[in-house]
């Protein structure tokens, strides 16, 4: 079992394999931007490249895109 974490936003993902967790970390950012545009929510700024890869020294740091229509 793999997990994903977008600390900035707290969303998990999970799945049996590393790109399972990253197809479902996708479709979890697609869905939570897209009520971020229709509700016209804040999103906090996110934290640097840098500083996630300090604080999570250890873990695979990576980004994940998603397409927000």
């Amino acid at each position: 079992m793999y997990n994903g974490y977008i600390p900035d936003l707290a969303i998990f993902a999970e799945g049996s394999t590393l790109e399972e967790v990253i197809a479902e970390a996708q479709q979890l950012l697609t869905k939570f931007f897209t009520l971020v545009v229709k509700y016209k929510t804040e999103v906090p700024e996110p934290t640097s490249l840098e500083a996630t890869y300090e604080k999570w020294k250890g873990y695979k740091v990576m980004y994940v895109t998603a397409n927000v229509k």
